[in-house]
């Protein structure tokens, strides 16, 4: 695929950069993504049930191609946010940047706090949202699996 040459970034590091999702070209992209290995638990994947303004942005391995996407789900002056980063690019410290990214979009957006529930198990995760800022505030229980509550402020 030819490098992104012409989107415009919302934010962006020196290796990523935060754009607006492109449904159908980066939808396709992902269809195309390498299955984790070994294979993620389902309910690390799941996505909120909660209603709100959902927003989706790609995160762009610059002038290569899509790497991971974010979503979030605003209500009110705050957002709850998910990430999926490719395969390959896992433990390579993009979704750590990615992260910090979105502090940059969130500020943008107006927003005061971000929102985040990981899978208690998911150390890696939990780790890389840590180094972004975020701290753990609470826990919950879905679908017979605990999940830590984190959110930083913005």
């Amino acid at each position: 695929m030819a490098p992104h040459t012409h989107l415009t970034y919302l934010a962006k590091s020196s290796r990523i950069g935060i754009r607006p999702w492109h449904r159908r070209h980066d939808r396709r992209q992902i269809d195309h993504w390498p299955p984790y290995t070994p294979t993620l638990p389902a309910h690390w994947l799941a996505a909120s049930r909660a209603s709100g303004e959902r927003l989706s942005y790609a995160v762009d391995l610059l002038g290569v191609h899509l790497t991971g996407r974010i979503s979030l789900l605003i209500s009110d002056s705050a957002a709850r946010l998910g990430i999926a980063l490719h395969p390959g690019h896992l433990g390579s410290g993009l979704g750590t940047e990615a992260m910090s990214l979105m502090l940059v979009v969130g500020r943008q957006l107006g927003l005061s706090t971000l929102q985040l529930d990981v899978a208690a198990e998911n150390i890696r995760a939990a780790r890389c949202y840590q180094r972004a800022g975020y701290v753990a505030v609470g826990e919950i229980w879905r679908g017979g699996y605990r999940y830590e509550l984190m959110e930083r402020g913005l």
